[in-house]
């Protein structure tokens, strides 16, 4: 199947990748190399829907085997202001650890000059109110293909929040429309001093672009 597409489309046959459908119409399972099928043990008939059978192609960059032993990821990068600034994709080997991309990611985007350094790679919890992070020791094979990866950048004044905890308090702050259960955007941590009062947390709209 990948000799014949590949003639038809003039693209390597070893740089492409199937995947098959739901009923919806929607991706669902990436065929892997590996497995010796037949396209008719692929492609299970539907005696639903008058549809006829389709399996998804995708033109890729580099060989299906070196791809099925790498891990392909995005991560929304939303630096040390809570936006959404731009998705990076990287290509690491499965073994590789969250650290790595971390490191990776380093490369890509522009930290604050005499800041910490450090990145945070996290996911959204399910009712979107939280930050999910990652410790930097995972392995990204085992990260569920479906998950949406962000990192910001990891600011002073939260690492010297860690350092004083008698005094001072990091919360998780997350965006709703009208009622709390409505929650939206990505969630943040945001350090709250004794002596600060609101009106003064108000006034950090570059930190805080919800208020």
């Amino acid at each position: 199947m990948s000799q014949k597409v590949g003639e038809f489309l003039r693209h390597d046959p070893f740089k492409l990748r199937f995947t098959t459908i739901q009923a919806t119409g929607a991706p669902k399972t990436v065929l892997k190399r590996s497995l010796n099928q037949a396209v008719s043990e692929i492609i299970a008939p539907s005696y639903l829907s008058q549809q006829p059978a389709t399996i998804l192609y995708e033109l890729l960059d580099v060989s299906i085997s070196e791809l099925e032993t790498k891990r392909s990821l995005k991560v929304v990068w939303t630096g040390i202001s809570n936006k959404e600034e731009s998705t990076y994709p990287f290509l690491l080997p499965r073994t590789s650890i969250v650290n790595d991309l971390c490191n990776e990611l380093a490369k890509c985007v522009k930290l604050t000059p005499n800041g910490t350094n450090k990145i945070r790679v996290f996911q959204i919890s399910k009712d979107g109110k939280r930050q999910e992070e990652y410790t930097g020791n995972e392995m990204i094979g085992n990260i569920h293909d479906n998950t949406e990866l962000f990192a910001e950048e990891v600011p002073q004044e939260e690492l010297d929040a860690l350092s004083v905890p008698e005094r001072d308090k990091i919360i998780m702050v997350y965006h709703f429309y009208r009622e709390p259960s409505r929650a939206h955007g990505v969630p943040f941590r945001f350090v709250i001093k004794p002596v600060r009062r609101t009106i003064s947390v108000r006034d950090r709209s570059t930190y805080c672009p919800f208020f």
